[in-house]
């Protein structure tokens, strides 16, 4: 709907660690809050959304 899909493509294209961050987070899902994950598992996603400045939270918050 926000017509971002194109600017997160070249952005993840030109920035490994915001395509890795991505790559983490990209699968996860309201249901997924229920599932049972290791702790690396846990500290992984929280690590590719929290993280500065490549973390999906930052991009989210700066093409908002």
């Amino acid at each position: 709907m926000a017509n971002l899909k194109p600017t997160l493509d070249a952005d993840t294209a030109a920035n490994a660690p915001l395509s890795a961050n991505w790559g983490v987070a990209k699968d996860w899902k309201e249901t997924s809050r229920y599932e049972q994950r290791t702790q690396p598992e846990a500290l992984a996603l929280f690590d590719a959304i929290d993280s500065k400045p490549d973390g999906v939270l930052q991009w989210i918050r700066n093409h908002w």
